[in-house]
């Protein structure tokens, strides 16, 4: 009798791992950890902002670090499991995570490279306007990548009986970004 609940008990066990290694216990955890590596993205593109100010070449440097650390949470997310069947915030959450990291890779390199050749030829027009075209560019496709995230946490949250709270780390994050235009 015992050998068979140590066996439930181990089955138990393997049924709960997850393959990111985290357990959720309930909705909040669920959400609490996306918007923790959400959080974690606002804080890169903040350094990455404030760094490409100073030192555009350490700026360019740090891109692909900075991507690949987003891969790693991409992973993370694609290893959470579906909560009570639903999987749409972790699957628009993956979404909005390979934008950021593509954005990494893509535009921040390209706009780093602008930034840096302007600086050592003074910039022309076209530089100075493709950086803008970048800028707009990626404003417009991160606000909808946003809009449709937030669809889905609301969805989640009124699926799951939750009172979402404002995220203050976001609106610092705002306020940080808003003060360099």
């Amino acid at each position: 009798m015992c050998h068979f609940t140590a066996c439930l008990y181990s089955l138990f066990q393997q049924e709960s791992k997850r393959p990111n290694g985290i357990t959720y216990n309930n909705a909040i955890e669920y959400n609490q950890y996306i918007v923790d590596k959400q959080t974690e993205v606002m804080h890169m593109i903040l350094s990455y902002v404030e760094t490409v100010q100073k030192d555009p070449q350490s700026a360019l440097e740090n891109l692909s670090v900075q991507a690949k650390e987003v891969d790693v949470m991409i992973k993370d997310l694609k290893g959470m499991p579906a909560f009570k069947g639903n999987t749409e915030m972790r699957d628009v959450a993956v979404e909005t995570f390979s934008f950021y990291a593509d954005v990494f890779r893509n535009e921040y390199k390209q706009m780093t490279d602008l930034i840096l050749s302007i600086d050592s030829t003074g910039g022309t027009a076209e530089q100075m306007a493709l950086n803008e075209k970048i800028t707009a560019d990626v404003t417009r496709r991160e606000e909808v990548m946003v809009n449709k995230f937030l669809k889905a946490q609301r969805t989640f949250a009124k699926e799951n009986r939750l009172k979402l709270e404002e995220n203050k780390a976001e609106k610092e994050f705002e306020e940080k970004i808003n003060s360099y235009e």
